[in-house]
């Protein structure tokens, strides 16, 4: 046998005899906003077969791959994430559940607009009308101000677990025409701002 193919045997018998490395998520930032598809980036232990899932589960968020001999890994989750908070871990194995390892619990946030669905473009409103839609994050507070001008909130409304909000005005809205727009706040994490709709206030 030639020295090199030695050197490639010991070099095999030393990767199977070792601890598995735990896999380590370098992109995204844990805890960081994400938007529609997570890519996620990382190392783990070499020639080891890795994918995203749900903590403590054994399902398929991302796709798998086998990692290369420098244990670099890149994959990407099949489906948007939920609005709001988004728990993942990275899952490695070779064979067995022996040999599965598990990365630290990662948090994203998806935060994207939500959809505004009273009052209506157009609409002609009382002082304190009330304001309803739907697509914010399950838990979020939604507050309702003047296009461009953040200065007074005129409703702060609990968003439904089903995404949706629905509430009066807790503030008169000035008479004439009155722009208004709003945003929800989840874990100090704030989405866009939703499309703005002109009203008459009347």
């Amino acid at each position: 046998m030639s020295n090199f193919e030695n050197e490639l045997r010991s070099i095999n018998d030393s990767e199977e005899t070792q601890a598995d490395a735990i896999p380590h998520i370098s992109s995204p930032a844990n805890s960081s906003q994400v938007g529609a598809r997570i890519r996620v980036i990382g190392s783990g232990h070499a020639r080891r077969n890795i994918r995203a899932v749900t903590p403590g589960m054994e399902d398929g968020l991302s796709n798998s791959m086998q990692m290369g001999g420098d244990g670099y890994f890149e994959v990407n989750f099949l489906q948007d994430p939920k609005r709001g908070r988004n728990d993942f871990q990275m899952l490695q194995w070779e064979m067995y559940p022996e040999s599965h390892r598990r990365s630290a619990v990662w948090t994203v946030y998806y935060m994207p607009k939500h959809v505004p669905t009273a009052p209506v473009l157009g609409a002609v409103v009382g002082r304190r009308p009330t304001f309803s839609g739907y697509g914010a994050a399950p838990g979020a507070i939604l507050q309702i101000v003047q296009a461009g001008s953040g200065a007074v909130v005129y409703a702060s409304l609990a968003v439904a677990a089903d995404g949706a909000f629905s509430g009066p005005a807790t503030t008169d809205l000035p008479l004439g025409q009155f722009i208004y727009t709003g945003r929800y706040t989840l874990d100090g994490h704030m989405s866009e701002w939703a499309e703005s709709v002109l009203v008459t206030v009347q």
